[in-house]
């Protein structure tokens, strides 16, 4: 007994394209460029931002806080994503994607957000003027967090 021959799917359209639309599987338009392009600017707009906060925070204000170190973890996160992102080639060198580098940079990105997330609010509790034990639990109820 044989099996019957499988096409190959990857080569067939889904269903019937509209009419007077003849696809193309060779030479696929899509919006990677266009994304490229919002990240790119999104990007610079980004570093303008950056720069114009750490002008304030040294020459204006002269200190930093919690919230400048997230801040900075944040733009040097999105700036090592996008690198991760575009510096191989793909097997379709029309899109910038890795996909192992995407959830490489995706998980380092998680796991800094979390901590912060989670240790900021630790840090203010241990702070109060409370019993040692009280700030225990209330630190207990952040660490479900953690789950």
């Amino acid at each position: 007994m044989t099996s019957p021959q499988v096409p190959d799917l990857s080569n067939l359209p889904a269903l019937k394209p509209p009419p007077g639309v003849i696809p193309d599987f060779q030479h696929a338009s899509g919006i990677a460029n266009t994304i490229i392009a919002v990240n790119a600017v999104f990007l610079v707009l980004m570093a303008i931002c950056l720069a114009a906060r750490v002008y304030v925070k040294i020459a204006i204000i002269r200190g930093f806080w919690w919230d400048d170190v997230t801040f900075y973890i944040s733009e040097i996160s999105v700036a090592i994503a996008v690198e991760a992102l575009c510096t191989t080639a793909p097997p379709n060198p029309s899109l910038c994607s890795n996909d192992y580098k995407n959830t490489i940079a995706q998980a380092c990105i998680n796991v800094v957000t979390d901590v912060a997330v989670l240790g900021f609010p630790i840090t203010k509790v241990f702070n109060l003027q409370m019993p040692l034990q009280r700030k225990i639990r209330v630190s207990a109820i952040f660490g479900v967090g953690l789950l």
